[in-house]
């Protein structure tokens, strides 16, 4: 959840400086919490459609963990797809001047 900040602060943000357009501070930050946010996307999509939360099962019970992954797993998806998507955005946008972001 510290990313969240970070994103809200970065689709905000552009360079007006020629140095930093030059050198992009931060570039490899940003590329690296995007594939890391794409990397667990598809880790809970995947997860979800297994079968491998015996444990959660056995603490919840059946039915109150069906309820619970069923309301919590599509919001964990969708902030993860969304936090790359933003950071994306950021990656692309943020070295270049504010007349053109």
């Amino acid at each position: 959840m510290i990313q969240t900040p970070l994103i809200i602060d970065g689709l905000r943000r552009c360079s007006n400086s020629i140095g930093f357009q030059e050198r992009k501070a931060g570039r490899n930050t940003l590329m690296f919490l995007l594939v890391a946010n794409l990397a667990v996307y598809i880790m809970d999509t995947i997860l979800l459609k297994g079968n491998i939360y015996q444990k959660e099962i056995m603490f919840y019970s059946i039915s109150v963990w069906t309820i619970l992954s069923h309301i919590t797993l599509p919001l964990c998806i969708f902030y993860r797809f969304h936090s790359a998507v933003a950071l994306a955005d950021i990656w692309s946008s943020a070295y270049k001047p504010s007349e053109r972001h």
